[in-house]
């Protein structure tokens, strides 16, 4: 390394002094601007590649925020269904024939829905639509019902494998109670996991 600086030093000194002012000048010059140029480069380099991954995770971010809020506002909608249709009289007093007018109503407005029920505290099963779910079929040994049931809230199954043979699906469910308080069963709606992902 110091024969390296020697030897440039001893170049600049053999130039004669009219052309080594001129010489040093542009060599000083010219250092400064490739200097210049590969520090102009750099920076330029790094602020490009800093809005350029600012801008992809505000984007990212953006996204996320936009895949959330539609996915939550999706389970809030059928949440506030089955909580309105808890309330409904014909549930509450097991009208089935206000039930099935009711219920095809809901089915109509939110065709993202299987399935919309009524298990009552007797065993009873009331669908819409109407499916054959065999005559050992019991809506209080299943865990929507289960779990509706310890709640006053709506609450939510893991996927499970439909009773009527439509694949996988999620349930939310609530309890009904009548207007003395008595426990008349539980509403329950299913949604499809093709459906949820087909609409997210």
């Amino acid at each position: 390394m110091k024969n390296d600086k020697d030897g440039f030093l001893s170049f600049l000194k053999n130039i004669s002094f009219s052309k080594s002012l001129s010489v040093k000048i542009i060599i000083i010059i010219s250092i400064v601007l490739i200097l210049g140029g590969a520090s102009l480069g750099y920076l330029v380099n790094r602020t490009v590649s800093n809005e350029i991954s600012g801008w992809a995770n505000w984007r990212y971010q953006g996204v996320a925020l936009k895949l959330q809020s539609d996915v939550s506002g999706f389970f809030d909608r059928f949440a506030s269904v089955t909580r309105l249709s808890a309330d409904q009289s014909s549930v509450k007093e097991v009208d089935l024939t206000g039930m099935e007018d009711y219920f095809a109503t809901i089915i109509k407005d939110y065709p993202a829905l299987n399935l919309i029920y009524l298990g009552t505290e007797d065993g009873g099963m009331h669908t819409y639509p109407e499916v054959d779910l065999g005559n050992d079929f019991d809506p209080r040994e299943r865990p929507w019902y289960q779990n509706a049931l310890e709640s006053n809230e709506i609450v939510w199954t893991n996927p499970y494998q439909d009773a009527a043979g439509t694949g996988m699906i999620i349930s939310v469910a609530k309890k009904v109670t009548n207007d003395n308080g008595e426990t008349v069963g539980v509403i329950g709606a299913d949604l499809s996991l093709s459906t949820i992902s087909e609409m997210v």
